[in-house]
């Protein structure tokens, strides 16, 4: 029961931080509670983001009732949200189709030939600098807003999305920086990356977890930790996007996960 409250609390908090929250519950089960299943891990990990995409679906409850209303605009008044709504279609096509591939790829390749605790400790440290960098070169400034959402974004963020199911690179981090770097305003960015968290969760969680996922009481309970501290977490960082930069705060996590490395087992 602890063990998953605590994941639950983590998920809900790492979900919309630039830090993988997959990569951090892969940590906290690795170090905490001793496991060494990655491909386990990681289907509880998935489990554990439903509550973050109900958190975000509640939130955003009235843009998404917008969104579906794009698809029957007025006659003569082309609704504001379609352009948003095709982006979150195509960005989930490409990212589910992709990082289906990779999210497969990398459970097979550790399950023939297991690595020891350490170097995936390592490499969720590695990875972690690699968004800190993202982050440190991302634009601030910006003026674009979702009405204003090209083929050409959905392109990128699909892809930058697909990369996000690898453990230690986070989904919020590379979404929201790359995003920044296409010229979006800062607090839209932070929407639409939060908005674009719910399809492809509950996408992946249908086609990879669910169906094999074995529920009880304690799971659901780790369920209803993630909805909550996400709401929380969301709602915190909407309103303080514009004066938060995540860089140091990730280089700093990054030492601490590579420090682990070198701990005893």
């Amino acid at each position: 029961m602890i063990e998953q409250i605590i994941l639950g609390i983590v998920q809900g908090i790492a979900e919309w931080l630039p830090v993988s929250s997959e990569g951090m519950i892969v940590m906290v089960e690795t170090l905490l509670f001793g496991k060494s299943d990655l491909q386990g891990m990681i289907e509880n990990a998935l489990f554990l983001h439903l509550g973050s995409a109900l958190a975000a679906a509640v939130y955003f409850r009235k843009d998404i009732v917008q969104l579906f209303k794009s698809l029957s605009p007025r006659a003569g008044s082309p609704s504001q949200e379609l352009p948003l709504f095709k982006f979150l279609i195509g960005t989930t096509l490409i990212s589910g189709s992709l990082g289906f591939f990779l999210l497969k790829y990398m459970t097979q390749t550790v399950s023939e030939h297991p690595s020891n605790v350490r170097l995936i400790l390592l490499a969720l440290s590695f990875c972690l600098i690699i968004t800190a960098l993202l982050q440190l070169k991302a634009k601030h400034s910006g003026d674009r807003s979702s009405s204003q959402i090209t083929m050409r974004d959905t392109l990128i963020l699909g892809l930058v999305q697909a990369f996000a199911t690898l453990p230690g690179l986070s989904r919020s981090g590379l979404t929201v920086s790359f995003l920044l770097f296409q010229n979006f305003r800062t607090e839209e960015a932070v929407r639409i990356s939060f908005l674009m968290s719910i399809p492809i969760v509950l996408a992946g969680n249908i086609v990879l977890s669910i169906s094999s996922y074995v529920f009880h009481w304690e799971s659901l309970l780790g369920l209803l930790f993630s909805f909550l501290m996400s709401l929380v977490m969301i709602d915190t960082l909407i309103k303080l996007a514009k004066r938060i930069n995540f860089a140091k705060f990730i280089f700093i996590m990054a030492l601490l996960v590579g420090l682990s490395a070198l701990l005893p087992l």
